[in-house]
């Protein structure tokens, strides 16, 4: 027998959703998802879900960013005792992104207590942070003052590194004539000479290797084996202090290794609870009620897996006086896509995630859900369908009970027409019996006039386009439907004298339906008449609530006042905020060293704190989208929506509903953007300024001059990415360009260059 995960798809809708989440373990928070057990945890989780909702909808997302599962990292460190620097940086990357979070959710004002719940289960792990980053740098190396020991050996390496560039430019120089090429190459760890093979006992040293062509061999020269022996000396003790290094972090990592599991695990489930929120944003889904009063309502509820232009929506209701429905209608007209519908919108809400239907939706909490859909055969097990059908229909019967939820397609087929029939009905009495809320499709006539018969049952059928003969797909609940075989059959063509001879069969057949029908019909006259009774009482309880709107209009007038001079209060302490923020700007552009990119960004902040231009326009007919103030306000805002002589306007306080004589029509707001430049300015700007600088044979001090002006004018010019040249020399030009790039807050990251970019003579910085 297929779960009910299985026969609903249930696990298609999870891996749609499961690409709203970042996290890995949001992720499988996602993907383990099932239905819950107990009542009380599935009314939590969607309570908090509400929260996030609603903080996602109003506020935006979180800052969650992308999380590796530490729990295997955690492991591994404990085998092991060390951790790499990628392992290091996954764990320093939680501390941050949890950081994030909290400063982020902490500056909302809104309460979201169970959320807030959530947030205060992260443990302060900073102390961690800092101590990795403090040894494992953004490019994921490790600083030369990780340790005292580091930095020696580096130093001895660069030095022995510095010796051996200029040993080998005058090896160059002195085998120029036996090169293939005039540089010197790495080969297996090793400093090495490119030499033409016919030339290879011109040169004393050691063969590494030889070209594919075989026409260069790669000659270690003999003068500099023992300066590249040291240097390789000198690697495997960088090797050895930077794992003593990380096996030191690794031991601090262990010490709070339940704080930073539960870090991860807490993350994963905030990550969880926002790709559900995201999931219902934009797919308009809602988060259903559970309702005490075992109400199912379902208004307009969409298949999840179905393309959302081309899905018809479907209402969906049982209650405790009329907890079954029957729904017929013709093949391929929508009876098992309905009720596979309301299943997998029962399973979703049950497992803790918005359904697809529209606000005020409520489901029942069930403590069991059968579903039997589709062609249940079973080659391996030697069952026929009937057999498959019966065997789940049985499971069923064994444990049911009245808070279960049962979902059959074609009850009582594959067998005899008359014996399936009354099995059918059979069935129907025990759900009934059980008090099992129930939804069953069929096209046994006798199962369609045991739905009139009983009150305790609502039929339902597919609506069908009998002028076309084609499926609606809407369901139609209280009526119930044709199975329109012979207009079907017609349709894809068959002879029309079988078609009437077939009809001729069934009048006679159906004869005895017709004395039924006519008592039904009473019945639905006479609940027309309760009807049109309930409707004169709805239009005295209608007079009752307008006199009770006057007394709501009052008392919203008298709110009206006090929140413009709220509003009023407002803006003062908008003025006194824009005051400062000129004020800080100013105090800015009269620094000494003050650089010209940082004139034009205070240029356009002042331009930005510019009001706004508005303009009154005299009053006319108002329509949606319109721009207006309020009177007496101080407030502007659109109109988005019109009910005769009052509109609602969103403002950005929130929605108003205001008489239309207290509107005035405005212009849209213009934005000023322009930044006023200066000729000074202009001529930064129109000059021409490469793509890259060259601060090769310049000293320190003049290339860190050049290299500030050369930055300051592509900042302005907004280039992306430009390359310095410094050359692979001694490495004291390359190092005080990263230590300068280090310091600029403008710049975003940089890189040695690579092939075909300079390689380790160049730079390559990318600008923010």
């Amino acid at each position: 027998m297929k779960s009910i995960y299985e026969s609903l798809e249930f696990n298609e809708v999870l891996l749609e959703i499961k690409e709203y989440a970042k996290t890995s373990v949001g992720k499988e928070y996602v993907a383990n998802a099932s239905i819950f057990s107990n009542e009380d945890d599935l009314k939590n989780e969607l309570d908090i879900l509400n929260e996030m909702l609603s903080l996602v909808l109003r506020f935006n997302e979180l800052p969650i960013d992308s999380s590796s599962d530490l729990l295997s990292v955690i492991n591994h460190a404990l085998k092991t005792g060390l951790l790499t620097v990628y392992d290091l940086e996954h764990v320093a990357n939680d501390v941050l992104i949890t950081s994030r979070i909290l400063n982020r959710f902490n500056a909302i004002e809104e309460e979201y207590p169970l959320l807030r719940k959530k947030m205060n289960e992260f443990y302060e792990l900073g102390h961690i942070e800092k101590l990795i980053h403090s040894v494992v740098s953004p490019s994921l190396s490790i600083y030369d003052n990780a340790s005292n020991e580091l930095a020696r050996i580096r130093r001895a390496l660069f030095s022995l590194e510095s010796d051996l560039s200029l040993k080998a430019k005058s090896l160059v120089k002195t085998y120029q004539s036996y090169l293939s090429d005039n540089t010197i190459t790495l080969r297996n760890g090793h400093y090495v000479l490119p030499v033409k093979n016919t030339f290879k006992f011109k040169v004393d040293g050691i063969i590494h290797d030889t070209s594919d062509s075989g026409n260069t061999v790669f000659i270690e020269p003999s003068v500099i084996v023992e300066l590249n022996n040291k240097i390789a000396s000198l690697r495997i003790e960088e090797a050895d202090e930077i794992s003593r290094i990380l096996r030191n972090i690794t031991k601090e990592v262990i010490k709070e290794k339940d704080h930073i599991i539960a870090n991860n695990q807490t993350l994963g489930y905030i990550d969880f609870l926002n790709a559900k929120a995201k999931y219902a944003l934009n797919n308009n889904g809602v988060v259903a009620n559970i309702s005490s009063e075992r109400v199912l309502s379902i208004k307009e509820g969409r298949h999840p897996l179905i393309n959302k232009d081309e899905v018809v929506p479907n209402d969906f209701y049982l209650d405790n006086d009329k907890h079954m429905i029957i729904i017929s209608g013709p093949n391929a007209g929508g009876k098992s896509v309905a009720l596979k519908t309301v299943g997998l919108l029962v399973t979703m809400h049950q497992s803790g995630f918005p359904i697809l239907a529209l606000e005020g939706a409520t489901i029942p909490f069930f403590k069991r859900i059968y579903v039997d859909i589709g062609d249940q055969q079973s080659l391996n097990d030697s069952l026929s369908t009937f057999s498959a059908h019966m065997q789940n229909i049985i499971e069923c019967t064994k444990k049911m009970g009245s808070k279960d939820l049962v979902i059959i397609d074609e009850l009582g087929t594959g067998t005899d027409p008359q014996e399936g029939e009354a099995l059918a009905k059979s069935i129907l009495d025990f759900l009934h019996f059980k008090h099992a809320y129930a939804l069953i499709s069929s096209h046994f006539m006798g199962v369609k006039t045991y739905a009139l018969d009983k009150d305790y049952v609502n039929n339902a059928s597919m609506i069908f386009d009998e002028s076309n003969f084609l499926p609606t797909y809407k369901l139609r609940l209280g009526v119930p439907g044709k199975s329109y075989g012979m207009e079907v059959a017609l349709r894809l063509g068959m002879d029309k004298a079988i078609i009437d001879k077939a009809k001729k069969y069934l009048k006679e057949d159906n004869s005895n339906l017709f004395s039924t029908s006519l008592s039904k019909l009473d019945e639905i006259v006479n609940k027309y008449e309760t009807l049109t009774k309930t409707n004169k009482e709805l239009s005295e309880s209608l007079k009752k609530k307008e006199a009770k709107l006057n007394d709501e209009t009052r008392i919203f007038e008298e709110r009206k006042a006090k929140l413009m001079q709220s509003v009023n209060e407002e803006k003062e302490e908008i003025l006194e905020e824009a005051k400062e923020s000129i004020d800080e700007i100013l105090h800015n552009l009269n620094k000494k060293d003050l650089k010209m990119h940082e004139v034009i960004e205070a240029k356009a902040k002042i331009d930005a704190l510019e009001d706004k231009e508005v303009r009154h326009i005299s009053n006319e007919k108002f329509k949606l989208d319109d721009y207006v103030s309020i009177a007496d306000m101080n407030l502007t805002g659109v109109i988005i929506r019109i009910n005769n002589d009052k509109i609602t306007v969103q403002t950005n306080i929130g929605k108003l509903v205001v008489d239309k004589n207290d509107l005035t029509k405005l212009s849209r707001p213009v934005e000023k953007k322009k930044v006023t430049m200066t000729n000074v300015d202009r001529a930064i700007v129109s000059r021409s300024v490469p793509l890259e600088l060259n601060l090769i044979g310049k000293h320190v001090d003049e290339a860190m001059d050049e290299l500030e002006k050369y930055l300051d004018d592509v900042v302005i010019k907004g280039y992306s990415t430009v390359r310095i040249i410094h050359g692979s020399g001694t490495g004291t030009l390359r190092k005080a360009v990263h230590t300068y790039l280090d310091k600029q807050k403008f710049v975003k990251s940089y890189r040695l260059g690579g092939m075909g970019e300079g390689g380790v003579g160049a730079t390559v910085v990318t600008l923010k």
